[in-house]
């Protein structure tokens, strides 16, 4: 996953809560989106930024988001775009959709942490292993080989 692709994927995942939230509360979708954005920064809360204003302008839901969905930078945006789309066109329950979607995409953002802090973990053993370790190892046996030269120097 390339790194634009990682943080739209953790600024889906903190965006989707909050629109869930809104949903459930009773808002429309795009009264959802406006709260939403209000409090989102970032490259995903533009893209939807924009969806809004095309609505507020007076293009269809559906279109806004198409024409949106066109220009996705992720793949986790563009699931999102589907999701809006498709309950738009078919009046499914966007609000657990988008549930399930943010605890995937929490998932794979969990799983993407993991491996790097896993190979930050790698990373670290290189210095204790070349430096620490024998300079460790040195200082142990240099008291005991200068005893042991002091005693072959008296025989």
């Amino acid at each position: 996953m390339a790194r634009k692709a990682k943080d739209d994927t953790e600024q889906v995942v903190a965006i989707l809560p909050i629109l869930a939230l809104a949903l459930r509360g009773g808002s429309t979708v795009v009264a959802s989106l406006d709260q939403t954005l209000e409090r989102a920064t970032g490259g995903v809360a533009e893209t939807l930024g924009d969806v809004v204003a095309s609505i507020e302008l007076g293009l269809p839901l559906a279109k806004a988001v198409a024409a949106a969905l066109t220009k996705a930078p992720s793949p986790a945006l563009e699931e999102l775009l589907n999701k809006l789309l498709i309950s738009s066109s078919f009046g499914s329950a966007l609000a657990d959709q988008l549930d399930s979607l943010g605890e995937t995409l929490a998932s794979q953002v969990a799983v993407a942490r993991l491996s790097r802090a896993n190979a930050s973990e790698t990373r670290m053993l290189l210095p204790l292993v070349f430096l620490i370790l024998p300079v460790t190892v040195i200082f142990a046996l240099y008291p005991s080989l200068q005893i042991l030269n002091l005693q072959l120097e008296g025989i």
